[in-house]
């Protein structure tokens, strides 16, 4: 019996305009196809990745501020403007420079000129649609911050504030395709429109031989001594350390267009020139396994004098074993204190030495990365630690065979965090040619981020990623279905049962991969904890078992 699913709206989390083009069939070659969907070929496990090593740059593009021209209040949103009471004496501020093309720039690898092949002007919001939280993609994972942005009394004439505010900004993405990378070789970028100022959100890039290619992972020996060392370690543990994986059998893939458009070079690509998609693995390639860590880190240690003067870092380190005690896989991931920044222009860098530019104060609350496992039962042990701070914890895995022939459904994420996809061209844009780690959880237009806290307030809706594999999607029509239910585990009784709902919306075409995200409406849950449960099937009559995950009500 469907419990109440008239009054329950679950829906797909369509919160962008954006529109996704299919991949150019000039993007792969039918050798790189076959690859990709041969059961047998363990050689090249798909991952996400920009374009046969495209790099890609974000540039932020400024008009030059007239000498004696009236500060520029369009930067300041009308609320903020308020809330100082309207009087704020404002900086002369650059504007930014929109509505330029590819011709307009000029950019320059280790000195030598690039051909630009791909180009697009990005209208990113000054901060992030989640709110104060961003992700930073680094060489072996992401980082999640919380932060604040500080407006300094030069800029504002009256005491400072914290505000959820940045100057507007004219962004865009610049892609080429230089030459392979040597192992430990870096290169230097550098971008030049004429007349204007230019801001890059990097101005190199390594292949560092530090890292094993295929995992991104250090050397497993210094980890897991580390982690030893740690775990065992008399010290009190002042971080709480939450952690959890997510087990998939797919990996996403980020398509560029290899040209700019020929015809007319004064119009700018519209967000049809790339796509994001995902490509299951073959039955023999191991799974692809997202770890997940939130902690809090002492709030007056980040933002405290002591951070700018030493710029520490906080590191994150994991050791994978087996059932029999030997290492499977690792990672560790430092990041300093002060984010890494490129101020080009010497407008920005006046402004930043005379502090009359807003100051951003990073705190990382997560990181997320992802490991390769064949089929069997582990153990991570994972820690985090700045100077001062530890925290250890210790989670089970298990990862069960994948039969690519059958029907069957990935981990179900409880994600408490949902974005607009457009950002992880982006992030791309930070880590290029190197893949984005973990691989983007996106359905429709929407990134899905795992929430470990799974505690949900008196009318937010729960948020859910999973993904369905249907083999038979490559060479016959049918209905695919997927099923919620949802426990509440004081009475044991069912307070939610969907009964099968069609997976329609959700196909990727040529793709036997079906990414699904939902909103669940929570109204009618009373406070305490549930179980949260996902299945899928097919018009063919093949079902799975169920995928679950926990919540809480409050």
């Amino acid at each position: 019996m469907r419990l109440w699913l008239l009054a329950l709206c679950i829906s797909a989390l369509l919160l962008s305009t954006a529109t996704y083009a299919q991949a150019p069939k000039a993007s792969q070659s039918s050798s790189q196809t076959e690859a990709l969907q041969s059961d047998v070929s363990t050689e090249a496990i798909p991952r996400f990745y920009a374009e046969s090593r495209q790099v890609l740059v974000e540039a932020k593009v400024w008009n030059p501020p007239a000498p004696n021209g009236k500060p520029d209040r369009s930067a300041i949103p009308r609320e903020t403007l308020d809330r100082l009471g309207g009087a704020a004496s404002l900086p002369n501020f650059p504007t930014p420079a929109k509505g330029l093309t590819s011709q307009n720039f000029q950019v320059l690898e280790n000195g030598v000129e690039q051909r630009v092949n791909f180009f697009h002007e990005a209208d990113f919001p000054a901060i992030d649609t989640t709110g104060q939280w961003e992700m930073h993609p680094v060489f072996g994972g992401s980082w999640g911050f919380l932060y604040t942005i500080e407006i300094t009394p030069e800029a504002l004439g009256r005491p400072s504030g914290t505000f959820s505010w940045a100057m507007a900004t004219a962004s865009y993405i610049l892609g080429y395709t230089p030459a392979p990378l040597k192992p430990g070789e870096c290169r230097t970028i550098q971008v030049f429109v004429e007349g204007k100022a230019v801001d890059i959100n990097r101005s190199r890039y390594c292949n560092d031989k530090a890292y094993d290619d295929a995992t991104g992972m250090s050397k497993a020996s210094t980890v897991a001594a580390q982690i030893q060392q740690w775990t065992t370690s008399p010290t009190r543990q002042s971080v709480k350390l939450s952690i959890n994986s997510y087990t998939f059998w797919s990996s996403g893939v980020l398509h560029l267009l290899n040209q700019v458009a020929q015809e007319d070079q004064s119009q700018v690509l519209p967000a049809t020139d790339f796509t994001y998609r995902v490509e299951v693995h073959g039955a023999r390639a191991p799974a692809t396994v997202q770890i997940t860590a939130q902690f809090d880190l002492p709030q007056t240690y980040w933002e405290g004098s002591e951070c700018r003067k030493h710029n520490p870092g906080v590191r994150v380190a994991g050791v994978v074993y087996t059932a029999k005690g030997q290492v499977a896989a690792q990672f560790d991931e430092t990041y300093p204190c002060l984010e890494p920044t490129t101020l080009a222009s010497s407008y920005l860098t006046k402004y930043s030495k005379h502090q009359t530019v807003i100051d951003r104060f990073f705190k990382p609350i997560r990181f997320d990365t992802q490991i390769e496992l064949a089929p069997g039962d582990y153990e991570l042990r994972m820690a985090v630690k700045d100077e001062k701070n530890l925290g250890t914890a210790r989670l089970p895995l298990h990862v069960e065979p994948f039969d690519r022939n059958h029907l069957a459904i990935s981990d179900v994420v409880s994600a408490g965090i949902a974005r607009d996809s457009s950002w992880v061209l982006r992030e791309a844009a930070s880590v290029s040619p190197f893949p984005v780690i973990p691989n983007p959880l996106v359905a429709k237009d929407i990134q899905f981020f795992p929430d470990l806290n799974a505690v949900l307030r008196k009318n937010t809706p729960l948020t859910i990623y999973f993904e369905v594999y249907e083999p038979a999607l490559l060479d016959q029509t049918l209905t695919v279905y997927y099923e919620v239910r949802i426990t509440d585990l004081k009475s044991g009784s069912l307070a939610l049962d969907t009964g099968p709902m069609s997976a329609a919306k959700w196909l990727i075409p040529q793709s036997i991969v079906v990414p699904v995200g939902l909103k669940i409406d929570t109204g009618r849950l009373k406070r305490g904890y549930y179980r949260l449960e996902v299945k899928a099937s097919d018009s063919a009559g093949m079902q799975t078992g169920w995928r679950q995950a926990m919540f809480k009500m409050e």
